[in-house]
C-alpha cells in the first residue's frame, strides 16, 4: 500500500511525462499518482483549493502532511536510492530557495513549455 498520494495536473503534459517516470523508478508503490480530476482524492486530507493544487504537485504522507510544489519533488526524490542524493543537495540552505523558484517558474510555465518540448 502507498504511504504517499501525489496528487498531480492531469492535463499537464509535463505533469504526466513526470508520472510516468515516477511509476518507473517506484518499483515497491510508495507513491500513488492521483490525477487532479479523480474523484477519488485521499479521505480524510485537508486539500487546498483546486486552484491551488493546480499550479504545483501536492504530496501528502500517511500522516497527513503536505508537501508542495519544489518540496514535494524533492520528498519524492529521497524515497529512492538513485535520487536520494540529489534530494540532500536541493536541500541545502540557498539552493532550496532556488529549487523552489525555478519550480515555480516551470509550474506557471507548464503548458507552453510542453508545446515546445513535445513534437
Amino acid at each position: 500500500m502507498a504511504h504517499y498520494y501525489l496528487i498531480y495536473d492531469d492535463s499537464c503534459p509535463i505533469c504526466l511525462a513526470s508520472i510516468d517516470k515516477l511509476k518507473q523508478i517506484d518499483t515497491l508503490g510508495l507513491v500513488e499518482p492521483v490525477p487532479l480530476s479523480d474523484p477519488r482524492l485521499p479521505h480524510g486530507k485537508n486539500l487546498p483549493p483546486e486552484h491551488e493544487m493546480r499550479n504545483a504537485i501536492h504530496l501528502f504522507d500517511d500522516q497527513g502532511k503536505m508537501y508542495r510544489g519544489a518540496d514535494a519533488v524533492m520528498q519524492v526524490m529521497s524515497l529512492f536510492p538513485r535520487s536520494r542524493w540529489l534530494a540532500s543537495i536541493l536541500r541545502l540552505p540557498g539552493i532550496r530557495q532556488l529549487a523552489r523558484i525555478v519550480y515555480a517558474v516551470i509550474a506557471r510555465n507548464r503548458l507552453r513549455l510542453s508545446r515546445m518540448i513535445t513534437p
